[in-house]
Parts: structure tokens; C-alpha cells; sequence
């Protein structure tokens, strides 16, 4: 039961593919490791629709989380000839989505990258910002390890989002997914995921709360339309080793 759980929460938005649709022809293009952070969301549904792109749907349970935000900290990024590039502090949005053909996928909605020259980003639609992150882990006599976060973006046009966070960790699952995220400015482009993850899901249900302080504000036109402080949190995710192979479809 928990580790299909952990399958469904950790893929961080992004729709897990069969075997079959992944061996199509492919082009790997980039490879990273990153430590992640991901809290998900339950908020009205149309404030999620109108940011999906023509001829997909919310594909969310009704009591689930139907938005997804993703603080990522890269730690190596390198091309498909593993040539290393610069770790950036990345922010997405991204919802779980239904295409008119049944496709069931992931989509990316927009976010924050720290330098201006990756803009528009991975999926066309990420805007630049100044972002800090810290973090500290303490691991006292007996063992218990309690982690704090801190993320800071700040974008242009009063454009803000900022996160503090302390939970304590607990055991950690591995797990190996196939995913595919489609652009919500760029409806038929995708990008293929094979994932490797160890994930520690904070505050899935009452019995595994271990969230000890949150703080998240945002402000501006694509974060502040959206938390505004009345979203339901659902769930945290600290995925502390994310690694990930990136792959396009071969034309």
C-alpha cells in the first residue's frame, strides 16, 4: 500500500508510462541530479484549467491533489555527450492531465529558472528569477535526522515565491518511474523521463505527519493567482537523490 503510494506521489506530477510506449525511438539529450522538494496541492479546479493547454483535462482524483509545485536543486547536469552545463534553481508548476485521445500525462505549467539564459526554459514557458537556497540537516545522538529548507525566487513584475520548511525524515523508498511531461505553451511537445529516486513522503496522512513548520508566500501573476493561501496542502514530497535520464522522440 505505501510503496503504491509512493509511486503515484513521488513521479512529481508526471504520468508513469508502460513499457511499450517507452520503447519508441528516442534521443537522449541530457542527464541530472538534483535534490528535490514537491508539495502538492488541492485548489479549486477551474484555477487549474485555465492554465492547461486547449484539448486536456484535470485527470485528479476528487478528494486529491490536483496541482503540484516543484522546488529542484540541481546538482550535475550534463548533455548526452556528458558534457556538464550550470545547476540551476528550478520552481514548476505541473498538473496531472487527460488529453482528448485518453493520453494521461504530466504538464508542465510555468515556473522560475536562476539564470536568465536558460529562459524560456525546458517547456517554453519559465521566467527568470534570483533564487537562494539552504538547507541544514541535523542529526542528533540517536539518530533522528531533522531537515530545514529555504527557497527564495525572485522574478520580475513582482513576481515572488518563497518556502521555509523543517520536517523530521523518515525511511526513505526507492523507486524507478517512466514518465512523460507535456508543455502547457507548447501542447504537442514532450520530453521522456526515466527516474531513479529515493523519496520520503512527509505528510501523506495524520499517521505519517512529520512536518514540524511550513511557511510557503507567493506573489505575482502566475504564483499569487494560484496560492493565495486558501490551497489545501495535500502532501510533501523531499526526494533527497533525484536522478534522471531525458529523452525527445526522434522525428
Amino acid at each position: 500500500m505505501v510503496l503504491t503510494f509512493l509511486r503515484r506521489a513521488c513521479a512529481v506530477a508526471f504520468c508513469t508510462l508502460s513499457s511499450t510506449q517507452i520503447e519508441a525511438a528516442e534521443k537522449l539529450i541530457s542527464t541530472n541530479l538534483d535534490t528535490r522538494t514537491v508539495l502538492a496541492f488541492r485548489v479549486p479546479n477551474e484555477v487549474v484549467r485555465k492554465l492547461l493547454p486547449a484539448g486536456w483535462e484535470l485527470d485528479a482524483a476528487p478528494d486529491g491533489p490536483n496541482l503540484r509545485v516543484v522546488f529542484a536543486n540541481n546538482l550535475l547536469v550534463q548533455d548526452a555527450e556528458g558534457k556538464a552545463s550550470e545547476n540551476l534553481r528550478v520552481v514548476t508548476l505541473t498538473a496531472q492531465a487527460k488529453s482528448s485521445t485518453e493520453e494521461k500525462a504530466g504538464i508542465a505549467l510555468g515556473g522560475f529558472l536562476s539564470a536568465a539564459a536558460a529562459v524560456p526554459g525546458p517547456y517554453f514557458n519559465y521566467s527568470a528569477a534570483s533564487a537562494v537556497f539552504s538547507q541544514r540537516v541535523g542529526v542528533n545522538g540517536a539518530g533522528k535526522s531533522v531537515i530545514e529548507e529555504a527557497w527564495e525566487f525572485r522574478g520580475s513584475e513582482g513576481d515572488a515565491l518563497d518556502l521555509k520548511i523543517q520536517f523530521e525524515r523518515g525511511p526513505l523508498a526507492r523507486v524507478k518511474a517512466n514518465t512523460k511531461t507535456y508543455s502547457s505553451s507548447k501542447p504537442d511537445f514532450f520530453r521522456i523521463y526515466r527516474i531513479e529516486q529515493a523519496v520520503d513522503v512527509i505528510n501523506a496522512s495524520s499517521g505519517r505527519n512529520r512536518l514540524a513548520q511550513m511557511a510557503l508566500k507567493a506573489s505575482g501573476p502566475l504564483f499569487g493567482s494560484i496560492l493565495d493561501g486558501s490551497e489545501q496542502l495535500v502532501s510533501v514530497t523531499s526526494i533527497p537523490y533525484y536522478a534522471r535520464q531525458i529523452y525527445l522522440p526522434e522525428p
